[in-house]
């Protein structure tokens, strides 16, 4: 393993940036602000932030049961095929750092198992199964708070169609502890997400007032989620400071009013 030094991002409510020595090429600033971003255009195994600083490899090695993810119309899907079971993306047990704060544009493209986990952690984000056939599956709140697309505690259709899913951890998970997909055991579980992942953004605290208006908006315009939400002034700046790459959305050609 190499320690690698890199410079975090320049984020204008942060004292002035220094080197920092890490390892696994993971980095997150002292800035409440600084957030890793994953997007599924970006996507190959390793599978690299938009800016470098960090990867998602596969916890499992594709053999006994578990494949790798595979990109397909245009995200990254941990759908089971057979008896293949897409293992969860995860940073590596020597990764530093916590998340607080995480917010994914993902699908539901088939009827999910129970205990389907998009997120799995000592909290883990994972579906309940439905109590009638007519319902659609919800999230399990153990230590965390859902919303999707901005409705709190939301239900996720299996519709194929694409959502925002936000999570709040009531305590900071440790990125070590943190897997992207499914749940790590064993492919017998069966527990991977039954849909695609689009995009991932992930932060050390949630952002709030015109950073979390900004990333929202952002992901909905993107994505063509159709979320309300308002768009502040000059959101690429505030993107920026998010660590958020949003180019080339919010031209000055889209804000015009």
């Amino acid at each position: 393993m190499r320690r690698i030094a890199i410079n975090p991002p320049v984020c204008y409510l942060c004292p002035m940036p220094r080197t920092v020595s890490l390892t696994f090429v993971f980095l997150f600033a002292s800035c409440a602000a600084f957030a890793v971003q994953f997007r599924a255009e970006d996507y190959a195994l390793p599978w690299s932030s938009a800016d470098g600083s960090a990867a998602l490899v596969v916890a499992n090695t594709p053999t006994n049961g578990w494949t790798n993810p595979t990109l397909g119309s245009n995200g990254v899907s941990f759908v089971a095929t057979g008896n293949d079971i897409p293992t969860p993306l995860w940073f590596g047990e020597e990764a530093t750092g916590t998340v607080a704060y995480a917010a994914l544009v993902v699908d539901c493209a088939t009827a999910p198992t129970a205990w389907s986990t998009l997120l799995d952690s000592s909290s883990p984000l994972r579906l309940n199964p439905p109590a009638f056939p007519w319902q659609g599956p919800d999230f399990s709140t153990n230590g965390i708070a859902v919303a999707v697309d901005t409705v709190t505690n939301g239900v996720i259709p299996s519709d194929g169609e694409k959502h925002l899913v936000e999570v709040w951890f009531s305590e900071s998970v440790a990125l070590s502890d943190l897997f992207l997909g499914g749940h790590p055991a064993t492919p017998a579980w069966n527990r991977s997400w039954p849909g695609r992942v689009y995009e991932v953004v992930l932060q050390e605290s949630a952002p709030q007032g015109e950073g979390a208006d900004a990333l929202k908006a952002y992901l909905s315009l993107k994505w063509g989620l159709g979320l309300d939400t308002p768009v502040p002034q000059n959101p690429r700046t505030i993107l920026r400071q998010l660590g958020v790459k949003s180019d080339p959305l919010f031209s000055s050609i889209i804000l015009a009013r």
